[in-house]
This record gives structure tokens, sequence and C-alpha cells, in this order.
């Protein structure tokens, strides 16, 4: 929002479908929260793909927003009959009820605009929602960069037992884990501030305060579900992914999917860069497609034209990855 959009990069594709995998990975084995999927649209809507083919969200509860009209018009292109506001996203969360699903990709750091969003969001979450926020990695300066005070604060506390406290000498170290940390305890404390079920609020009114209380399902704190990062070409980006659940819905199965995507590659591996990017990512097509994703699905979700892919599937098939490490 605040930096110039550098391009739908080959790490940047890598870490969309990393994060949607895990996404993907919760709701199955748990259930799916329904409501509406809101995203930024981006220059070339590339979020399209992975809502419609991975999280399969119907088109009439998915919302792209952007203030350019050309990342609307792309979404519509992409994906005809799709909801699209054009204006700032405070405003077009306005326009849904509920949020099963959300990634805010500011590419900017955690400011007031940032905060306000997910103010406006938290109260239009659904039970199982995932909410997931970018970020920029780099140029934080004490005083100036929002928040980071607070953010070099709790990570002083945080790893102050732990032998992760020794490493923080190390500068590059000491900056990605205060990113990590930092952004992550302002969303979940952004979201921890008034959680109130949509399905309340509809009912009996923000002004009913006590029935509200009354009828809300006792909120756990928000599970961190997704940590990663990737150098976009011009900055070195991170995203992370929260999710929400009551703690009567806090189960067998939700646990046992919890434990798993500690198991999934997916879920803390950060993108890779150069030409070890350009291939984890003809692996991942190829993966997709053996797997019995359709051409124009894994093109969609991959942003790659489909002609790309099938050169790549006719490579695979004559062994040529088969010494490439990813």
């Amino acid at each position: 929002m605040s930096n110039q959009y550098v391009g739908e990069t080959v790490p940047k594709k890598l870490m969309r479908l990393q994060l949607y995998t895990v996404v993907k990975h919760l709701w199955k084995h748990t259930f799916h929260p329904g409501g509406w999927a809101v995203t930024l649209a981006g220059p070339e809507a590339c979020e399209v793909g992975v809502l419609r083919h991975m999280l399969r969200f119907p088109v009439e509860k998915s919302m792209l927003v952007d203030r350019d009209p050309g990342g609307v018009a792309a979404a519509q292109t992409k994906w005809p009959g799709v909801n699209t506001y054009l204006g700032d996203i405070r405003e077009g969360i306005e326009k849904v009820s509920s949020i099963g699903f959300a990634h805010f990709d500011f590419m900017g750091h955690f400011n007031d605009i940032i905060s306000e969003t997910v103010d406006l969001v938290r109260h239009k979450l659904r039970p199982g929602a995932v909410i997931a926020y970018t970020y920029l990695r780099g140029r934080e300066m004490t005083g100036k960069t929002p928040h980071w005070d607070t953010m070099q604060a709790e990570t002083k506390a945080a790893l102050c037992d732990g032998p992760a406290r020794e490493r923080m000498e190390d500068e590059r170290f000491r900056l990605d884990t205060t990113r990590s940390i930092g952004y992550a305890r302002l969303l979940r404390q952004r979201l921890m501030n008034g959680w109130l079920p949509p399905s309340e609020k509809s009912v009996c009114g923000r002004h009913d305060l006590e029935q509200i209380l009354l009828s809300t399902p006792k909120m756990a704190p928000p599970e961190l579900v997704f940590l990663g990062r990737y150098n976009s070409g011009r900055s070195p980006m991170g995203v992370i992914a929260m999710q929400v659940m009551p703690d009567s819905m806090r189960g067998t199965r939700w646990q046992k999917a919890i434990r798993q995507l500690y198991n999934l590659p997916e879920s803390r591996n950060d993108a890779p860069s150069g030409e070890e990017a350009v291939i984890a990512m003809k692996k991942k097509c190829v993966s997709l497609r053996k797997k019995g994703m359709p051409l124009s699905e894994v093109a969609s979700v991959m942003n790659v034209e489909p002609s790309t892919i099938t050169a790549w599937l006719a490579h695979d098939t004559r062994g040529t990855y088969e010494a490439m490490a990813v």
C-alpha cells in the first residue's frame, strides 16, 4: 500500500502457495468457516486462483479490493462475477458481512491503516477464520517505524529465558526475530481487542452489550498458523497468519490438525530465491498436476501460462528435473 508493487515474482508465488496450502490443510481436517473471502486485488489479481481452486470460496462470497481500476478490472476478467470494490480496503470490508478468510498484502509496516483494517475485520471473523498479513522486512528505525519500540520490547520479553536469547547479538537474527515475533504479537493483540461473532451483532446490535456478551462463545487467543519469509525482488517480505477458534471448538480434530501443521514444510519454510525458486516452482506445478489438479487450475493457482506448465511436464517426463534439488 505504501510501497511500489514490484510484480509477481517467483518467490512471491511460492509463498502464496505455501500460505494457502496451510489454510486448506486446517480446514480439511476441521471445517470450512464459510463467510466471505476478502483480499487486496493488486495489479494482476493473483489471489483469484488460490481463492477459487484451493480454498473453494464461491464467486458470490469473494471480494477483491483495490484503489486502482486496473486491479479491479483484472479481478473481474480472471473471475467473472466476482465481487470487487474500487477504493480503500476499509470501505470494502464494510460491504461484507461475516469473514472466513482475509489476506492483506499491504507490502508495508504495521501502521495505523493496517490497525484500523484489522479492527474492522475482527468483528466479522467467523469461528475457524484465518487472517493473513504480508509485511515489509526492512528499513525499520526506532522512533520512525510504527510500533517498532513495542516490537523490540515484546521480543526481548519473549526470549528472556530461551537459547535464542544469546543469538540476539547477531544483527540479522535480531532484526528478523523482532519482525516475526513483533508483528505476530501486534496482529494477535488487535484480533483479541473485542472479538464478537457477526451472528450475535446482527441479531441484537452493538448497543445491547450485555446480550452480546452472554451469547458470545469464549474465545481463546488466536493461533499462529503460518510464518514465512521471502524476497520480493526489491525488499524482503514476511507473511503471518492467525486462526481464531472458540474454546468450545478446540477439540481433538482441531488439535490434531495443528499438530500435523508443524510437519508440513509449507508451514515454516522460507521461499527460495533465484534459480532455486524457479526450480521449486516448476516442481510445484508438476506436483499439483500429478495430484490431479486440472491444468487450467494449476495455471490459475500459480499464475503461469498453461503452455509453460505443459512444457515443464514434458521435461519432467524426460527426467530433466530429477537431478535438480528444490
